[in-house]
């Protein structure tokens, strides 16, 4: 029984994710721990982590805010183009401020904000490792779940310079006066829903993994109760299916 979350993301997680590397469980703090936590705590997580995505999606910002400015200054395009134009581009480069926002978040550059919907990596981090354990126990054997390979915005580099490319075009276009203001308009439309999806998929992804982690701490939590009187009685009495029961051993 392997204990893995799907995603649907649009980017596909490497091949590392069927099998990748396990890494221990720390129980006591070493001196390489104490020195990791006193560089965090004085310089930031940013000063041991990195964005891997940081750049490319910086450059796609400044692209399209160069974009922008030809637009508006084009003689090309009459006003209404001029607007719907800016108007889509403005809205892909805010989906862009969203996904790198996203993956500084599970990548641990920043630290998730309170109510934010983007786990931090401290969050990813140990809810894969102790699903690692749960899966290992279960499967009798050795591996893991390396639950980062699955937050697939962190290997959307591909894709993001993919729109770089179009990106180009684009701006060839408005400058030679060649622009299908309407092709463009539909095409950036549908490369921030694939941005979105990126980010929906990566949230689902760990809210999935997470629900697992909760569902095998109640299985092992309702075999403990079982154990102790009052709970065997709840368990038998009241809230135990006959399922439940069965596998209890009653």
């Amino acid at each position: 029984m392997s204990i893995i979350p799907v995603s649907n993301s649009p980017v596909s997680p490497p091949g590392s994710y069927d099998n990748p590397p396990g890494a221990p469980i720390t129980t006591s703090w070493s001196p390489t721990t104490q020195s990791i936590f006193e560089t965090v705590n004085e310089s930031g997580q940013s000063a041991i982590l990195q964005n891997p995505v940081t750049d490319v999606i910086g450059g796609l910002d400044t692209n399209v805010s160069s974009i922008m400015n030809t637009v508006t200054n084009s003689t090309c395009l009459s006003g209404g183009d001029k607007t719907t134009l800016n108007t889509s581009f403005g809205d892909f480069q805010t989906e862009l401020g969203t996904l790198l926002n996203h993956t500084n978040t599970i990548s641990g550059v920043i630290a998730a904000s309170q109510g934010s919907s983007s786990a931090g990596l401290d969050q990813i981090l140990s809810v894969g490792q102790s699903l690692n354990v749960i899966s290992n126990t279960v499967n009798g054997a050795s591996g893991c779940l390396a639950i980062l390979n699955g937050m697939t915005g962190l290997f959307s580099g591909d894709l993001l310079n993919s729109y770089g490319g179009e990106l180009l075009g684009f701006l060839s276009d408005i400058n030679n006066c060649l622009a299908d203001v309407a092709a463009i308009a539909a095409r950036l439309l549908e490369m921030k829903q694939a941005l979105a999806g990126i980010i929906a998929a990566d949230r689902a992804f760990f809210t999935d993994a997470l629900a697992k982690l909760k569902q095998a701490v109640l299985a092992g939590l309702l075999e403990s109760i079982y154990r102790d009187p009052c709970g065997k009685f709840l368990l038998e009495n009241a809230i135990g299916r006959t399922s439940l029961l069965d596998k209890l051993g009653v």
